[in-house]
């Protein structure tokens, strides 16, 4: 079982708000970020599911 550390939780934490639907100016006042870009480029990961949501969102669009 590989182990997770406390800043690890908080990843997690900010990733599934996001996929959750929350706005990155919500996430990133959440976790106390000054900037956006903090939480965006080190805290929020985009998941496999997500993804395939967005291939799916375009798909969509194009398909009118």
């Amino acid at each position: 079982m590989k182990i997770i550390k406390v800043h690890g939780f908080r990843k997690t934490h900010a990733t599934l708000l996001f996929e959750a639907g929350a706005h990155v100016k919500d996430v990133q006042d959440r976790l106390g970020h000054s900037s956006s870009k903090t939480t965006m480029d080190i805290y929020i990961k985009v998941s496999k599911n997500r993804q395939n949501e967005t291939v799916e969102l375009f798909e969509s669009y194009m398909n009118g």
